[in-house]
């Protein structure tokens, strides 16, 4: 948080100065935004449905599912699952992926076919408001929690050589070449290229490479 705070000193600074500079000049000056770069946390998740089954002597409940064979590579022994449903709106149970069959079966969706393997996920903490037959959501968790780095699609560019952003650099817009991950619905994954405290922007004119700019928000 410090490294935000200092950031934008620096930028209310380098605005000022710039707004010091007579008129005619600050009209040539380009222009740039700034961009908001967020930090997330993400874990890959395959959602499922499937039906509760009871233990009648034992108490115990586990959701069968059925899993395409597409995704089925993904789930292992032991991962762990959020459990919902329609029927208990109101409550999350935990799950651990139990059983993975070694064998493939071929069930009919409507007018087409899928090839899918079963799989049964064991109810850590059920209680009275679950029942034998009721449908369940399940979310496995595919993988730990990860702390990505999320920019704008709207601040990435591409050349020859690859994707970049735009920095601030000592007033300069500085192009940035960037490795990307995961595209979400608002932003996309940055794996390597920038820094914490880097102060993304964007521009008009993708030739403004080393040039002086001046920075409005948004």
């Amino acid at each position: 948080m410090k490294k935000i705070i200092i950031a934008a000193v620096v930028c209310a600074v380098t605005v000022s100065a710039i707004l010091s500079v007579p008129n005619i000049i600050m009209k040539s000056i380009p222009t740039a935004k700034s961009v908001t770069v967020r930090k997330i946390e993400h874990t890959d998740i395959l959602e499922i449905n499937g039906s509760i089954v009871k233990n009648a002597k034992t108490g115990e409940m586990t959701i069968i599912s059925y899993v395409n064979e597409k995704d089925i590579s993904t789930v292992k022994m032991g991962q762990y699952a959020e459990i919902t449903g329609a029927a208990f709106p109101d409550c999350i149970y935990d799950g651990v992926v139990s059983f993975i069959s070694d064998y493939a079966t071929t069930v009919q969706k409507g007018s087409y076919s899928q090839t899918v393997v079963e799989v049964k996920i064991d109810i850590n903490n059920p209680d009275d408001s679950l029942k034998a037959g009721y449908t369940a959501n399940a979310k496995i968790m595919l993988s730990e929690p990860i702390t990505m780095t999320v920019v704008p699609y709207e601040a990435v560019n591409q050349d020859d050589n690859g994707e970049y952003v735009y920095v601030l650099e000592e007033n300069k817009a500085v192009r940035r070449y960037i490795t990307t991950g995961y595209e979400l619905s608002d932003g996309i994954e940055v794996t390597s290229g920038l820094s914490s405290g880097d102060y993304v922007i964007t521009v008009d004119d993708n030739n403004l490479d080393g040039k002086v700019v001046l920075v409005k928000d948004k």
